[in-house]
């Protein structure tokens, strides 16, 4: 994704250090590139694949040119996924969603996976 994408964050709990570092992370990125995320792109969840689908659900209801997603956890990503192709949208095709690797999603969402990893492999 670039910068210049309109992308959004799912953090977890923004009371942990890691939801806290991720944050900073996605800020830091943006305020390097002069693209400011507004607040509505910048959601916190609680690390469930359920936050995940209700934040992808509010992100695509207030952002219709949404270009991608960064999740602080696999559970999240996989909601949000979840969300975006019962959407008919395409992932990564429309919508790349991006994530903090902890366990390993990609044998439920084969499709998904293969194309986010041979996007981000380019």
């Amino acid at each position: 994704m670039r910068l210049k994408d309109k992308v959004a964050i799912i953090t977890g709990d923004i009371g942990t250090t890691a939801a806290k570092q991720r944050l900073d992370g996605y800020l830091q990125a943006h305020r390097e590139s002069g693209h400011l995320p507004t607040k509505s792109l910048i959601c916190e969840g609680d690390y469930s694949f359920e936050s995940g689908k209700a934040h992808a659900q509010k992100l695509l209801e207030t952002h219709a040119d949404l270009d991608g997603v960064f999740a602080s956890n696999d559970l999240m990503a996989m909601g949000a996924i979840t969300v975006f192709e019962n959407a008919g949208k395409s992932v990564p095709g429309q919508i790349r969603v991006l994530w903090k690797a902890g366990i390993s999603l990609c044998p439920s969402m084969r499709q998904a996976c293969f194309w986010v990893l041979l996007w981000w492999a380019r």
